[in-house]
């Protein structure tokens, strides 16, 4: 196991891992600010108290168990993924500032004022807490309100309709290029978080089903970790010079037959399943289909052309109802996914605010052989709002786990600490004792030759070999 690493705060103590069970996973969730239950085993992280020795050994023998509980999770039959944009914030810092409002009244826009109520109510109504108070209100509910106008335009003002298309078009045309400004700023060593988060989980059995990823996020984050991590995609888009959206539902895979074997094909390790249940910001929606534009990742020099409809969710594309296709394909993949018996959900960056997937989890949970791992990072329990409205709204806690907290779910704590490590770990930790080995036995080997010819009388140079 890699060693325990603790985030210290401004009081600069360390951390400690205290078991302590709850009856009530409401209360739990209340009033602790980090938050582990993995089947019966509890525990929460808090600041090691002043003049008590360091506990870091009983750290890492909790640490280990909890290690292992994810481990048998993750061993399920059927392994999903999802993630929200919890994930890209984790890797980047900057994606809840592209998720802001629009203040549509300071556009110019007739109406604007109503439609910014509207979306209030829309947020209000989204993610209500159990306190009563209301999240603030997203770039989606700016959208999701415009478009109800937009809807009503059509029939009796259709040039007032389109100049309000036309503003959205520029709102989501602004937001691609600052998520492209994003995934520009990606360095190496959060890129790195990224693909062992992704191996992880990718790393399956040839026995098992293959790892279904599914993201609400309008970037290519996954995508470009999965290329870094050398995992290979499979997705619903047919062809290569201009890849088209597939409603056909085959269940295609990828194997290899071993040279000079002549038996079955064997499963190609490291590939998993991806669907982006809210598009992605390099669909286009043509009138009778939906294709890949060739964006690179962090290309900021792209620009929609006026004519394109970019497929995000929510669109006010004329030619494509955005409540129904490809979005409806795309649902569907995700409850045949998880909705099945041996089935396990990780959840990650995911703040529950989307009501159809909600319904979907909770159907899944409806099946007795199935498991939910909810992985929530939060300053605390006044941002876990939806959180606990979708904790009460199930009656199968026993199959629900939750690492909630940022000392738990920070992707480099839970990377180095809770998730199971995958066999490029183990060989990458070989490869640098054989290199320290190595280092040793050349020392060894230059110490010996040194004395030797000092004893002949030589001199040498410090870097004569």
């Amino acid at each position: 196991m890699t060693e325990a690493k603790t985030e210290k705060k401004p009081s600069g103590r360390n951390k400690i891992v205290i078991p302590k069970p709850y009856a009530d996973i409401e209360a739990a969730l209340e009033k602790e600010y980090n938050y582990c239950k993995l089947g019966p085993f509890q525990f929460i992280v808090e600041d090691l108290p002043e003049g008590e020795d360091d506990k870091e050994e009983k750290n890492n023998e909790l640490k280990a168990s909890a290690r292992n509980l994810i481990a048998s999770i993750l061993q399920s039959e059927h392994l999903s993924l999802l993630v929200g944009n919890g994930l890209t914030i984790a890797i980047n810092g900057v994606a809840s500032k592209l998720t802001e409002k629009v203040n549509w009244s300071e556009k110019g826009l007739e109406y604007g004022d109503k439609v910014e109520k509207h979306a209030k109510e829309l947020a209000k109504n989204r993610c209500k807490d159990s306190t009563g108070n209301s999240h603030k209100v997203t770039l989606e509910d700016s959208l999701q309100a415009a478009i109800k106008l937009i809807n009503g335009l059509e029939v009796i003002e259709p040039n007032d309709a389109e100049t309000w298309r036309q503003g959205i078009h520029k709102e989501i045309n602004k937001l691609i290029t600052g998520i492209l400004g994003a995934e520009k700023e990606v360095n190496n060593e959060r890129l790195e978080l990224l693909t062992s988060f992704l191996l992880a989980l990718a790393n399956r059995p040839a026995t098992r089903d293959r790892l279904n990823i599914f993201t609400t996020n309008y970037d290519r984050l996954i995508e470009y970790g999965c290329d870094k991590a050398g995992i290979r995609i499979m997705d619903r888009f047919l062809g290569s010079i201009e890849p088209t959206f597939n409603s056909t539902r085959l269940n295609l895979d990828m194997h290899y037959n071993p040279p000079g074997i002549n038996e079955d094909p064997r499963y190609l390790h490291g590939v998993v399943r991806l669907t982006k249940l809210h598009g992605s910001l390099d669909w286009v929606a043509h009138k009778d289909r939906v294709t890949k534009a060739p964006v690179g990742f962090g290309d900021t020099s792209f620009k929609p052309k006026s004519e394109d409809n970019i497929m995000i969710y929510p669109n006010p594309s004329k030619d494509m109802d955005s409540i129904h296709y490809p979005y409806s394909e795309l649902f569907r993949d995700l409850a045949a996914a998880i909705c099945r018996p041996n089935s396990t959900l990780v959840v990650y960056g995911y703040g529950f605010g989307d009501e159809h997937v909600n319904r979907i989890i909770r159907d899944m949970l409806s099946i007795q052989s199935t498991h939910l791992l909810i992985i929530h990072h939060d300053e605390g329990p006044e941002d876990r709002g939806n959180l606990i409205k979708f904790v009460n709204s199930n009656y199968h806690s026993n199959q629900v786990n939750l690492m909630v907290g940022k000392e738990l779910a920070e992707i480099e704590t839970l990377v180095n600490d809770y998730l199971p490590s995958f066999p490029l770990d183990d060989l990458r930790n070989k490869a640098n004792k054989i290199i320290e080995k190595t280092k040793l036995i050349d020392d060894d080997v230059k110490s010996n030759k040194a004395n030797k010819m000092s004893d002949d009388g030589i001199e040498c140079s410090g870097d004569e070999e």
